[in-house]
């Protein structure tokens, strides 16, 4: 399941290539690998930097840094071994004490080890890289057990890192985020077999113990034994979110199919790959996360190429992580309206099921960058299709999402194949059409349409038996951060102050609080748009140091921060530390 780094490095170093949503010269991309065995079988101290010889030519022609062509440039990929039988040593590493010790207690003996203890290892790194080069935010690219890492540390605000809005974006590349089917299920033993053995890590990636460790407070109809599929934590508000699900499968992932009638791309079912959802208050800039669909393998299968592809071999992926990563246009295209002028049903079978397919290719990655691949595919071989059943001359409004990404600025045209077919027979979950297995589906409408990017709004199609309405959306997203622009100590009562700072724009407050003694919290200022802001910050403990940065936002992904003012709690009095 660890998938190929060459490719996602590949797409992050596009990302220069667009108007940022985080300025990517001042962002840092931590790239999470997937799952590569046992974690204590790698002989290893957890979190050494990870390098990989394939992103050496790919580097040389985009010239953009990697970690370890220079540690300190504030726009570097970076990697993480998060796995390892042994603690890294404090006095050669940038673990300090008390890292070592906190990690020490998720380490075995002490604690079980796996994806808590993965997630405490990325979260420091991430925090030691943006240190080390000076960056002002961080993009974290999860690829499949790399997902599961990932989820676990956004819910869970490891290190700090969301609360802090370091957090840009967070993208996941075929990834276990919810968990996986196959560890969940005693019936796929012979899918787990392939991945070598049985792990804590395999444990963890089971939906039990997700659901008991991730977001908790699931909205109905999650179930028990459903995968833990919504962000209920606060922690997602400062960042934007994009999944990407691969739905091509061949043997396995037939065999997969088979036992659990999921869509799948061999190891990861369509289900386990992107939250369902966030809830509104904690979704950012108020919209849910974007969803892409690829039709690739989990891994490439020499037998079945050039027709079928593993991710890291698949093009169409390419564009689209470069604008994520980097992107301010968001796209969305909503089937609206749907008329079934004909329906080929016996009468006893009441009505028709139609399926909506969908293929959406770039042309400016395909003349650019002959990357001739589909940037989204909805399709009913796949399962990830949406069916609607409708009567003879019967028309239904629609809310369906078939496209939701970013694009990048130089993006103007996307060429799109529209296919509706009547659905006869499937034992596919999300179909579960049994009426004639001699004609599974039939073709009612099908032909290319052009999505001009330059103009939103409704979009006509007309197909033989069926006739289509589309909206397309563009939004420029909001990047602009509010930034601080004087900050003072108003007055101080031995274990409260009172703090004040100012704006650029109208923005609303909060400080970030971080004590000596580990704590970290935030203190709101009133919840209302202003250029001038005070902030009672109380509950501190003498003898312990603090600091206290002020942030401001608007909505946007980030926060705009002043420099940390620090001072210590003694014997009732604050005394400077640094400015």
């Amino acid at each position: 399941m660890r998938t190929p780094l060459s490719v996602f490095v590949l797409l992050a170093l596009f990302a220069g290539n667009a108007h940022p949503l985080s300025d990517p010269d001042r962002t840092v991309t931590i790239y999470v690998h997937g799952y590569a065995g046992a974690g204590l079988d790698h002989d290893a101290p957890i979190g050494e930097e990870l390098f990989d010889d394939d992103i050496a030519p790919l580097q040389d022609f985009l010239d953009i840094p990697s970690a370890e062509e220079d540690p300190y440039a504030p726009n570097q990929i970076a990697g993480v071994e998060y796995m390892g039988n042994r603690l890294p040593d404090p006095e050669g590493s940038y673990f300090d004490w008390d890292d070592y010790w906190e990690l020490s207690e998720l380490f075995p003996p002490a604690g079980e080890g796996g994806v808590p203890l993965h997630a405490a290892v990325v979260a420091k790194f991430a925090r030691h890289v943006t240190e080390r080069s000076g960056a002002d935010g961080i993009n974290i690219v999860g690829a499949s057990f790399g997902g599961t890492v990932s989820r676990y540390l956004m819910a869970n605000d490891v290190d700090g890192l969301c609360s802090e809005g370091l957090v840009s974006r967070w993208v996941t590349l075929e990834g276990g985020v919810n968990g996986i089917w196959i560890a969940q299920n005693p019936v796929a033993q012979p899918i787990i077999e392939r991945l070598g053995e049985d792990s804590i890590e395999i444990e963890h990636m089971a939906y039990r113990w997700m659901s008991r460790n991730v977001d908790p407070g699931q909205p109905e109809p999650n179930l028990p034994w459903s995968p833990p599929n919504w962000g209920t934590s606060p922690s997602y508000r400062n960042t934007l979110i994009h999944h990407q699900i691969s739905t091509d499968w061949s043997l396995f992932g037939g065999l997969m199919r088979y036992l659990s009638h999921l869509g799948n791309d061999g190891e990861i079912a369509i289900g386990d790959a992107a939250l369902a959802g966030v809830l509104e208050e904690y979704a950012w800039q108020g919209r849910q996360p974007m969803v892409q669909y690829l039709h690739a393998m989990h891994v490439s299968d020499g037998d079945l190429e050039p027709e079928h592809v593993g991710l890291s071999d698949h093009g169409g992926v390419w564009e689209t992580l470069a604008a994520t990563l980097s992107g301010s246009r968001r796209a969305t295209l909503r089937l609206t309206e749907a008329t079934a002028r004909a329906i080929h049903e016996p009468p006893w079978f009441g009505k028709g099921e139609l399926v909506f397919e969908t293929e959406l290719y770039s042309r400016f990655a395909a003349d650019e960058w002959q990357m001739l691949r589909a940037i989204n595919n909805r399709n009913l071989r796949d399962g990830t299709a949406p069916m609607k059943r409708f009567a003879k001359g019967e028309t239904r409004a629609l809310d369906i999402v078939l496209l939701d990404q970013l694009v990048l600025d130089e993006d103007r045209m996307i060429d799109a194949w529209v296919r509706v077919q009547e659905l006869d027979w499937s034992d596919m979950r999300n179909y579960r059409v049994f009426e004639s297995i001699l004609h599974p589906h039939r073709t009612l409408a099908e032909g290319w349409l052009e999505i001009d990017l330059e103009q939103p709004g409704t979009i006509l199609f007309s197909g033989d038996e069926v006739d289509l309405r589309f909206e397309l959306e563009l939004i420029d997203l909001d990047v602009v951060d509010p930034a601080i622009t004087a900050f003072e100590v108003m007055h101080d009562g031995g274990e409260w102050v009172d703090l004040w700072f100012g704006t650029d724009e109208p923005a609303t407050p909060s400080v970030f609080v971080c004590g000596s003694d580990g704590s970290r919290r935030v203190v709101s200022g009133e919840d209302q748009l202003a250029t001038e802001h005070r902030v009672v910050v109380d509950r501190l403990s003498a003898g312990v140091a603090y600091s206290f940065t002020p942030r401001a936002e608007d909505g946007a992904r980030n926060l705009g921060r002043g420099m940390a003012w620090e001072r210590e709690i003694w014997d009732g009095g604050l005394f400077d530390i640094a400015e």
